[in-house]
């Protein structure tokens, strides 16, 4: 046994330094511990656990080597140790804020989960999402704090990695180099070249070297994997609940576009990827490290720029640690993003469903603009296309009459021609016999001056008839021509608007298409606002139940026939509901003391309310308590109490007859093949021309 009183005049003998001359049978870890100013062993890279009084008492202690693997601290020796630590330090020494992170194995352990994850991963789930945001919230600070503690473990207070590859990194590279060792990054690699430096056939110089490659390798293997696995497992489950809570509730291959939830349905993505990496890169780095090696690939960007810098890329177990601290980090920053984002994500969708609203508006607005100036050039191609019609049967009756009037024109042309060609012959004879007249030597003629003036005059007289005709023909023609240029003008005038008519209806199609996408996208926005506020939403997420919006019964749709048929007898059985409910049949079997006692039931529970009331609460009972309940179970009930006239409504209702179509009775016309939302404006319009042409007559 030890002595524990010796080892207490050994190690507060005077002022001084701790006297080093120990009992030569102590084994080396206990020459280590009273080597120690407070008489426990120091952690690596960190301060021991004293109080300011006794610290600023004692003097700065030497360099101390960790010890090997193979010697462990005896539990009874650490027991009997341990009231040295109580004696200096009796009311800090029990203290959470005193003690090291290591040391708080319930909050670190790999089987233990944190207060904050333990709410998230119980069997009952949430009361709501702020409960939700609240404790991923905690634990994310939680394990900020406990990696920030950890890291003051491992470098000691006030000392980052920058004091740890000072330190470590000059002494193991003069190692490498007298060994002739190129690489240590696998842990086989590191152990040989511990074995190497132990041998002093191999290395026979500064045994500082060795003591600092032994030192830094003990202190990783201490931290990693055990210190830092609880809390990779933790990041875990904070990323496994924010994948179950935080959800966007969009699905980009089925659902139309929304800019918001794309957006943060991509974020999503790429944090979880982000995350996952990051808690898969803590999780496996050291297991890479005892397996194949670790590269400066395997790192995070920070720290491998670091150790390019540093020029440690062939020692870098050096910044394993603080490599899986930096990616804890990384995860945690990755899920306090999503965290927030996913706070404001509702307010987000509320705003874009109230703009969407506004557009709406405009584009309804919009929308009617243009279907009535669909409606009109529709209106006006079909007014231009019965005028083309009837020009068309016009210009086609005329054209054997115009081939028969272009043949009298040419006739009547042509004898207008010879009428006037000869009057002047004759007007000229006639002039001749004047002057032969006043001539005493004239030849005498069978034509006579009063002759040729009969004539002159005959052909005078019938010359205006002829100039008559010829311009009623022409007259005529010119109709003919008329109609023919209109039918042209309208023929191009159809053209046109059925151009303008094609346009109007692209036009109309786009806003229609535009209209339906917000449309659509405003019920999506709604339908997320509804998932992500609903008071069940949490419930629904943690069971993994579906999601949507109960579809209520359109108006006008058909009910079930059962359904109309009880509303139909309650409305007019009155008070023989009574014998009704006795006469129906119910499976299973139902007593007629169980069917008197309903009865009795029905009657006190409906006293103040109506008859018809109480008679639609006896066939909602019957349905209730009759499984295989139909309408031709009514009709029986009907005909046993003999109400007939309620039977034949009921067929009435469910069977309505169908028309009979009077053949002596005048059909309506049936509109011009338009779309079918512009047959009642069609209809207007004809109602409108029979009106206008009733008052011209």
């Amino acid at each position: 046994m030890v002595d524990i009183n010796r080892t207490k005049q050994v190690r507060f003998a005077g002022n001084g330094p701790p006297s080093l001359k120990l009992p030569a049978l102590w084994p080396a870890h206990l020459k280590k511990i009273a080597a120690s100013p407070h008489g426990t062993p120091r952690k690596s890279g960190g301060s021991p656990d004293v109080s300011p009084r006794h610290k600023a008492k004692t003097t700065p202690r030497a360099k101390i080597t960790p010890r090997d693997k193979d010697e462990p601290v005896a539990d009874d020796l650490k027991e009997k140790l341990r009231p040295v630590l109580e004696h200096r330090m009796p009311t800090l020494a029990s203290k959470a804020a005193f003690m090291m992170p290591g040391d708080d194995r319930s909050a670190l352990g790999p089987g233990r989960h944190p207060e904050g994850l333990r709410q998230l991963q119980q069997d009952a789930p949430p009361r709501n999402m702020r409960d939700v945001r609240a404790a991923v919230s905690k634990e994310i600070k939680s394990l900020t704090r406990k990696v920030a503690r950890l890291e003051r473990e491992y470098y000691g207070d006030k000392r980052t990695i920058h004091n740890d590859v000072e330190q470590y990194a000059y002494p193991i590279k003069m190692l490498m180099k007298t060994l002739w060792i190129l690489d240590l990054n696998k842990a086989s690699e590191v152990e040989e070249m511990i074995k190497q430096a132990a041998n002093p056939q191999r290395y026979n110089k500064d045994p500082k070297f060795p003591a600092a490659l032994k030192e830094v390798y003990t202190k990783v293997q201490t931290f990693l994997p055990h210190k830092i696995s609880g809390m990779v497992e933790s990041c875990q489950g904070l990323l496994n609940s924010l994948v179950r809570y935080c959800v966007s509730f969009y699905d980009a291959e089925k659902d139309c576009y929304l800019e918001t939830a794309a957006h943060y349905t991509e974020q999503i993505t790429a944090w979880k990827e982000k995350a996952e990496l990051s808690i898969q890169s803590a999780r496996n780095l050291y297991k890479k490290f005892q397996t194949t090696g670790i590269t400066a690939s395997m790192l995070s960007s920070p720290v491998a720029t670091f150790c390019s810098r540093r020029d440690i890329n062939k020692i870098l177990f050096l910044v394993m640690f603080a490599d899986a601290c930096t990616h804890i980090r990384n995860a945690l920053s990755v899920m306090t993003l999503w965290l927030q984002a996913d706070d404001n994500y509702a307010t987000y969708v509320k705003n874009d469903l109230a703009e969407l609203e506004k557009l709406k508006e405009e584009k309804v607005k919009v929308l009617q603009v243009l279907r009535q100036k669909v409606h009109s050039v529709t209106y006006k191609v079909n007014q231009l296309e019965q005028e083309h019609g009837r020009l068309s049967q016009e210009v086609i009756a005329t054209r054997e009459k115009e081939e028969i009037l272009r043949i009298e024109e040419v006739s009547l042309v042509n004898q207008l021609n010879e009428m006037e060609l000869e009057i002047e012959f004759k007007e000229k004879r006639r002039d001749n016999f004047k002057r032969r007249a006043a001539s005493e030597y004239g030849e005498p003629t069978a034509e006579t001056y009063e002759s040729v003036t009969s004539e002159l005059k005959s052909l005078k007289e019938r010359l205006p008839q002829v100039v008559r005709q010829l311009a009623h023909v022409r007259h005529k023609l010119t109709w003919v021509d008329e109609k023919i240029s209109t039918l042209e003008r309208i023929h191009r005038d159809i053209q046109a608007a059925k151009d303008e008519l094609k346009n109007a209806e692209e036009e109309r199609n786009l806003k229609e298409e535009e209209f339906e996408e917000i449309e659509q996208a405003t019920q999506l926005a709604r339908k997320i606002m509804l998932c992500k506020t609903a008071s069940d939403a949490v419930q629904k997420l943690y069971y993994s139940m579906p999601f949507g919006v109960k579809a209520a019964r359109a108006k006008g749709e058909a009910k079930d026939p059962l359904d109309r048929a009880c509303k139909v007898i309650s409305t007019r059985i009155e008070r023989d509901w009574v014998q009704l409910y006795r006469n129906l049949n119910f499976h299973p079997h139902r007593g007629a003391e169980t069917i008197e006692r309903d009865i009795v039931e029905l009657r006190e529970s409906g006293a103040r309310a109506s008859v018809s009331l109480t008679a639609r609460h006896s066939l909602d009972r019957w349905k209730r308590y009759h499984t295989r309940a139909n309408v031709e179970d009514l009709r029986q009930a009907l005909k046993k109490i003999r109400r007939q006239d309620i039977l034949k409504v009921v067929d009435l209702g469910l069977s309505p007859p169908t028309k009979v179509v009077d053949p002596f009775e005048p059909q309506e016309e049936l509109p011009p093949p338009v779309e079918p939302k512009l047959v009642p404006f069609y209809k207007q319009i004809e109602r409108y021309d029979q009106l206008r042409a009733s008052r011209v007559k």
